[in-house]
């Protein structure tokens, strides 16, 4: 993608935001290590076990659909729209995405923490930038697994009621920016989707660097291969 040196200069950000899964961590191993877990439920109690992993689908079936699709709304509703499309009660489904989407997969994400990360991030707060997370789901928990949290001034998710919206939605970005006291283009958003993240930045008038294969050019948007190559642009740019 493009490079945005020539762009922006020597400017260095106020605020960075970024996503959680799949840019924080490596959301593939983490994914591999439920769908055994998952695997062994279903082999121990599978009328249990294939009831749970239909919720779980349905979950994210409808954040999907939120997100972009005809039902296309408020993230809040997410729960209704899986319990009407799988017939599994909401209660039922906000107990299994509670232990298997929230709880579980804690004890994976720290070892799958990318590598540059926290060093990335101790770089940027000795450097006076602020940092926040945007996420679909409340990060706080993953956050306290990666041993992030205490780097990270403010943390957005979609369901929070001042958002209520999935990326590429520009309302979390924004709201996250207005906590930290932050203009547009005084930030940037590192993520690794670029139907979502890249998407939601460029409309929200943020930079973005994005941690994901080759996509085709798109200004404001700048593809890199770790958080190693985020901090060489940056520190170039405090240099010249």
């Amino acid at each position: 993608l493009l490079n945005q040196e020539e762009e922006h200069g020597c400017m260095m950000p106020k605020a960075i935001l970024m996503d959680v899964d799949g840019t924080l961590y490596g959301k593939h191993a983490v994914q591999r290590a439920m769908l055994m877990q998952l695997g062994a439920e279903i082999i121990a109690r599978p009328r249990a076990g294939y009831r749970l992993l239909r919720a779980l689908r349905a979950y994210r079936t409808a954040q999907e659909r939120l997100r972009r699709g005809p039902e296309c709304g408020p993230g809040s509703y997410q729960y209704k729209l899986a319990e009407n499309n799988s017939g599994i009660s909401e209660c039922q489904i906000r107990s299994a995405v509670r232990l298997w989407m929230q709880q579980v997969p804690l004890q994976f994400i720290r070892r799958s923490r990318f590598p540059g990360v926290k060093e990335f991030c101790e770089w940027a707060v000795a450097h006076n930038v602020v940092l926040g997370v945007v996420s679909d789901y409340d990060a706080h928990d993953k956050l306290r697994a990666l041993e992030l949290d205490p780097l990270i001034s403010t943390v957005v998710c979609a369901q929070d009621s001042e958002v209520d919206r999935f990326k590429p939605d520009t309302k979390g970005l924004l709201y996250a920016l207005q906590k930290l006291g932050a203009q547009p283009h005084e930030a940037i958003y590192i993520g690794d989707r670029f139907e979502t993240d890249a998407l939601a930045a460029i409309a929200s008038g943020l930079e973005c660097f994005l941690l994901a294969r080759p996509v085709e050019q798109t200004p404001g948007v700048t593809r890199v291969g770790s958080w190693f190559e985020i901090r060489t642009i940056l520190e170039h740019r405090l240099t010249t």
